[in-house]
């Protein structure tokens, strides 16, 4: 996120760009469809990324990422820098609103298209 903003009174120029979602994943069978979207240009109505925790053995996400009118705008597959034989997907979305949704009691959402 980025706010245009006057450097001598810090006062805003315009509204906030959010700019693109990245996220980097393991390669799996959305991979293939993932690359289809980009090449289709197709609009997806809802993407959702969760990011999961274990506590005491019980798996959950923590961390809902929700994209609403959102297309794949760039898209990269390489060899994982972490584990060696694993390849990841770096995915870049466009999108209209963003939806983060914290432990299921936090959310927060952001409408590109009207700012805010």
């Amino acid at each position: 996120m980025v706010a245009p903003h006057d450097a001598n009174s810090l006062s805003r120029r315009g509204r906030v760009a959010l700019g693109m979602a990245e996220f980097t994943k393991h390669y799996d069978m959305s991979s293939p469809y993932l690359k289809k979207a980009l090449f289709d240009n197709t609009l997806m109505d809802e993407v959702k990324f969760s990011a999961r925790r274990t506590i005491e053995g019980e798996t959950s996400d923590y961390l809902v990422v929700t994209l609403k009118d959102a297309s794949v705008v760039k898209y990269e597959l390489r060899p994982s820098p972490d584990e060696p034989d694993v390849l990841e997907d770096r995915v870049s979305f466009a999108y209209k609103t963003i939806v983060f949704n914290y432990d299921d009691e936090h959310e927060i959402e952001m409408d590109v298209h009207v700012g805010k």
